[in-house]
């Protein structure tokens, strides 16, 4: 009758690490956690967000992040988006990743899948290419 599986919702935050706060040691956490803090250790977990005023000194593997803060360390991510104000020091490992103008990302990225994808475009006027 009632299902026991309970899937990640994104948008619902459920940890907050408070602009201030700053803690040390490693955490995992389920659901959406955000750092408008500063957090010193790894962290593993669904979905991750960095807030401008957020900093994370150290490893984080998660479903998702979206960076608008600082984080100095390694990411292996399914998904990642580096907002204009974020910066990423470290080596990311994800198979999506979004960077938008005015972020910093310095390190190096690799595909967490070690297949290629070769994706195939169609020029915009293909028919003048074709006469």
């Amino acid at each position: 009758m009632f299902s026991s599986t309970k899937k990640s919702n994104p948008d619902a935050i459920s940890t907050i690490l408070g602009e201030g706060t700053e803690i040390t040691g490693d955490m995992s956490f389920k659901d959406t956690m955000r750092i408008d803090g500063q957090f010193d250790g790894n962290l593993n977990g669904d979905h991750l967000i960095v807030s401008a005023t957020g900093k994370i000194l150290g490893d984080v593997v998660a479903t998702s992040c979206v960076c608008y803060g600082q984080i100095i360390g390694n990411l292996t991510v399914e998904k990642l988006q580096v907002k204009a104000t974020g910066r990423i020091d470290g080596t990311v490992s994800t198979d999506d990743l979004e960077v938008e103008s005015g972020s910093i990302l310095s390190g190096e990225i690799s595909p967490k899948k070690k297949e290629l994808r070769l994706v195939h475009e169609e020029p915009e006027d293909s028919a003048l290419l074709t006469n």
